[in-house]
């Protein structure tokens, strides 16, 4: 099974945002352009568990950071 999760964001005064992501999974991809984390864990990472940070900055440099709690994976999200 894919897993997938979205940031969401915006700027003030409409700035395009670029995200970057700290602790990502092995097993997923990162879009910097959306800030969506995606992809499908195997059998050997259940019972695993991950925690992620995503940073987003404008165009002015100023940035925020969401940290992302662990996050336990188990037996009915491998596909």
């Amino acid at each position: 099974m894919q897993l997938e999760s979205s940031t969401t964001a915006n700027d003030i005064e409409s700035d395009s945002l670029n995200f970057s992501i700290q602790y990502k999974p092995s097993w997923s991809a990162f879009n910097t352009a959306t800030g969506t984390l995606n992809g499908t864990p195997i059998e050997s990472n259940i019972g695993g568990g991950f925690n992620h940070s995503i940073r987003f900055i404008n165009r002015y440099y100023l940035a925020n950071t969401i940290t992302m709690p662990n996050t336990f994976l188990s037996s009915d999200v491998v596909g």
